[in-house]
């Protein structure tokens, strides 16, 4: 198994958690920092599920969902989400954080970075071993896991290990907003893998559910393992691949 943690080192730099903003309508960072020992902080314990229990939610339950049905309707038909996936939008009485048995939470700026539905069988097999939902991490953990399975095939490697991975990188937990995750990049690593990887903006606030066959593409093994749904705190020990 491997635990580490992110310690700060000469030459990193910093990620300031002002930069975002909860409604989504700020900058939302995740800038490259350094650190050390693997991909989860040691500083993962149970806060977020103590503060979480006290106000009865993660941060995205605070967030206005700003999506419309025609959005979703040209969601589907842009990015090809097949019928056998049914797409909702929220009811009042239902929590982002929980979605009901069969469904997922999905933001569709996403998709912009190569998140799809049904998820890529690497995208799959990370969020099993991370235990958090889908939408617990930011862009910028998309975009780092899909860049790295991208340079590996073309280089003509297979697929990057979760080991690999958490050589390049180390998650954090978001320090104001419960629930959310981001990746830092060790910057004494020499050789960045994934450059200009800039700010992303306003993901926070569309999102909807996903219910139906969203898990699996037609053909994918596997398909009897499961996707954690709902938003939790992810696991101090993590299994490399």
């Amino acid at each position: 198994m491997f635990i580490g943690a992110c310690r700060h080192k000469q030459g990193e730099r910093d990620w300031d958690p002002r930069d975002e903003s909860e409604g989504g309508d700020e900058d939302e960072e995740a800038e490259l920092v350094g650190g050390d020992g693997g991909l989860v902080d040691d500083e993962v314990d149970m806060e977020d599920e103590v503060v979480a229990g006290r106000i009865g939610q993660y941060s995205i339950d605070k967030v206005k969902n700003e999506m419309t049905e025609g959005e979703l309707e040209h969601l589907r038909l842009e990015y090809g989400i097949p019928d056998t996936i049914k797409l909702r939008l929220l009811r009042k009485d239902e929590k982002a954080s929980q979605p009901p048995d069969g469904s997922v939470l999905i933001h569709s700026g996403f998709f912009k970075y190569g998140f799809r539905l049904p998820l890529h069988p690497y995208v799959h097999k990370f969020l099993r071993t991370l235990g958090l939902a889908p939408m617990q991490m930011n862009p910028n953990v998309y975009i780092a896991w899909l860049s790295m399975y991208v340079l590996w095939k073309q280089l003509g490697l297979g697929e990057p290990s979760f080991a690999q991975f958490a050589n390049q990188y180390c998650l954090k937990k978001h320090p104001s907003s419960i629930g959310w995750w981001y990746v830092c990049a060790f910057m004494n690593i020499e050789g960045a893998l994934i450059t200009n990887n800039s700010s992303k903006k306003a993901w926070k606030n569309k999102y909807f559910f996903a219910s139906g066959n969203w898990k699996f593409r037609e053909g994918d093994v596997g398909s009897g393992a499961r996707v954690q749904t709902c938003f939790r705190r992810a696991g101090g020990y993590l299994h490399v691949m």
